[in-house]
């Protein structure tokens, strides 16, 4: 009797352990951390709908425009947001370079040449470095 209990107390505290160590950590803003212009990080978006990545395509150029020092959505509206980067046609991604670390939300926009009708989606994202990269694929509806 005294095993069994013995072993379903490890046991539990190996699960308990495993969940714990399976959370991620939520990225957070380091002191002194202030989004906008200026940095070495790079962000590239890809736009992607129902797991197709779409292209700019030439005299529809996708955007992405950026809103500094937020992770949540400020509107729809370009006026809305700090700064944009368009896409070059042909490819599958913009990108956003030149970023400081911070909380930033993208919000993009892509031609989906198949149905002929815009797309939009946005993403949030906190750049806990300082320099580097960050390949991030967008949703867009």
């Amino acid at each position: 009797m005294m095993h069994l209990a013995k072993r379903m107390t490890i046991s539990s505290i190996l699960a308990t352990l495993i969940i714990l160590s399976a959370c991620k950590h939520k990225a957070e803003v380091a002191p002194g951390c202030i989004a906008g212009p200026g940095g070495k990080m790079a962000v590239i978006l890809f736009a992607v709908h129902d797991s197709t990545f779409l292209l700019n395509f030439p005299g529809h150029p996708d955007t992405a425009f950026v809103k500094f020092s937020t992770t949540s959505s400020p509107g729809t509206h370009p006026k809305d947001y700090d700064s944009f980067f368009i896409g070059d046609p042909g490819e599958d991604h913009i990108h956003c370079i030149g970023l400081k670390c911070g909380e930033y939300y993208f919000y993009r926009t892509a031609w989906d040449s198949a149905a002929h009708v815009s797309r939009y989606g946005g993403y949030g994202l906190i750049l806990p470095d300082s320099a580097g990269f960050r390949l991030i694929n967008v949703t867009v509806k």
